[in-house]
């Protein structure tokens, strides 16, 4: 879907909150890249279907992932 936005929170290793909000999907999968990659020392490609498991079906994702990062629809 076109246009849609999307806000996201990251669990920082500091115990800190990186909120982001009303990003587009592209932008919203390389900032999480970044964040794990910063903080946790994660090298991991991210698609468009694991933002999508993470709002819908969150069993269906990595325990990592669901530990740091929750997604919404702005």
């Amino acid at each position: 879907m076109r246009g849609v936005k999307y806000n996201c929170s990251f669990q920082n290793r500091d115990g800190t909150e990186t909120v982001m909000k009303d990003y587009k999907m592209v932008e919203l999968l390389y900032k999480i890249e970044e964040l794990l990659k910063k903080n946790y020392n994660i090298n991991d490609r991210l698609s468009n279907q694991v933002i999508y498991n993470l709002q819908f079906r969150p069993n269906n994702v990595s325990r990592l992932l669901r530990l740091f990062v929750k997604v919404e629809r702005a």
